[in-house]
């Protein structure tokens, strides 16, 4: 869970430096900086449905879906929370949001599938010996499909659009799903990927983890 907490941090730090001074939609400032809470809703979007199709094409299995509780407006909260300590520089604050922290490493682990993308192939590659000859051979054989998957990810980032439509989260949910679907794909072949998708224990029997909620309204 230490990956993960250092990685949240580095996404707070990034939008903390990154965001210039702007109300957010409902004419309120978040942060001492005012995140766009309008692009920022967007990239949390992004975030959210590329990891969701990664795990799609790494699994061959467009059913695999996140559960509602992965990145999602508690989430969102709570990210923007932290960022305003971090943007001004209180310390003290930090320290006493501590718990805010571990609980959001402790839910993107358990609820993001995290685990599953990122132990999951490593330990498939580690198990069957995977080499750098291996995936070089599994490339050059898969070159005509890789290549179009390659296509189709650059179709999202070069489309020709010059303006992104930041409110439009459902395309961008769309878009980045493929993109994400067609990454997942690439690793797929070229590690020979072929594990069964085993949710995270804690999800519960409800169908949570199967369920299909816009995490943004």
């Amino acid at each position: 869970m230490s990956k993960t907490l250092l990685t949240l941090l580095g996404l707070v730090a990034t939008i903390s430096a990154y965001n210039s001074p702007v109300v957010s939609d409902d004419n309120q400032d978040w942060s001492p900086k005012g995140i766009n809470m309008v692009e920022f809703k967007y990239y949390f979007t992004v975030m959210r449905a590329s990891l969701e199709g990664t795990l799609q094409g790494l699994y061959a299995d467009d059913s695999i879906q996140l559960q509602k509780r992965c990145m999602d407006q508690d989430t969102l909260v709570k990210i923007v929370s932290i960022e305003q300590i971090l943007s001004s520089g209180d310390v003290l604050g930090l320290f006493k949001s501590s718990g805010d922290l571990f609980a959001l490493a402790y839910t993107f682990d358990k609820t993001c599938d995290l685990n599953e993308l990122f132990f999951e192939l490593s330990s498939w590659a580690f198990k069957n010996g995977t080499t750098g000859e291996q995936i070089n051979e599994n490339f050059k054989s898969n070159l005509f499909s890789l290549t179009g998957a390659v296509n189709e990810i650059a179709q999202v980032f070069f489309s020709g659009n010059k303006q992104i439509d930041f409110t439009d989260l459902e395309k961008a949910k769309s878009q980045y799903t493929l993109l994400g679907k067609k990454v997942g794909q690439i690793f797929r072949v070229i590690f020979n990927f072929n594990a069964p998708y085993v949710p995270n224990k804690d999800k519960d029997n409800n169908g949570n983890g199967k369920s299909v909620q816009a995490f943004i309204e």
